[in-house]
Formats: C-alpha cells, sequence, structure tokens
C-alpha cells in the first residue's frame, strides 16, 4: 500500500494574511471585521440569490419612492396653500385699495 501524502490543510486566506502582518496593523484588521460583524450577523453563512436581492432592492426603491412621493406630495400642499394666502391678501388689497379710491366705506376688516 502506498501512502497517502498528508495534505497540508488549507488555511483561512485572511487568516495567512493576518500573520504576516504587524501586531498593531493586525489588531485594527481585527477590530474592524468585529465591528462588521456586529453590523451584518451571519454574513460569512449566508449568501443572498439573485432573486433575493432582486426582492430586497424592489422593496427599498419602493419604500423610498412612496417616502419621496409623499415628502412631495406634503411640500406641495404647503407651496399651493402659501400661494392661495398670497392671492388672497393680494386680493384684499386691491378691493381695499379701490374702495379707498372711490371714497366708499370700508367693509372688509
Amino acid at each position: 500500500m502506498k501512502k497517502k501524502k498528508s495534505q497540508k490543510k488549507k488555511g483561512n486566506f485572511d487568516q495567512d494574511l493576518l500573520r504576516n502582518l504587524p501586531i498593531k496593523e493586525r489588531r485594527q484588521h481585527l477590530q474592524k471585521q468585529e465591528k462588521y460583524r456586529k453590523l451584518i450577523p451571519d454574513l460569512e453563512e449566508h449568501l443572498f440569490t439573485s432573486k433575493e436581492v432582486i426582492e430586497i432592492i424592489e422593496k427599498a426603491l419602493t419604500k423610498q419612492r412612496r417616502k419621496m412621493t409623499d415628502d412631495f406630495q406634503e411640500y406641495l400642499s404647503f407651496r399651493l396653500s402659501q400661494q392661495f394666502q398670497d392671492f388672497a391678501r393680494y386680493n384684499e388689497e386691491c378691493i381695499m385699495n379701490s374702495m379707498k379710491q372711490r371714497g366708499e366705506p370700508n367693509y372688509i376688516i
């Protein structure tokens, strides 16, 4: 029987790079890695399929579109009410000036 050569275990590529880094840089890298793991749990374990990515993006776009539409409607209604108030004030001033020129009594308060 032939003995099989013991294959060297392939380590994590990231771990191999870390061994060659100076200690200070190694610590910084590990801190960043921990920070991202906390932000996105189980990142290494879960990969999204293209359908899942499309669904996630569609949901985000729909949410953003809805928010933009609501913001625009709110802004538009504010501007329209402001425009109406300006028009009403202008109209009232025109009527008042017209009545003053004619010498008629002022009933608008």
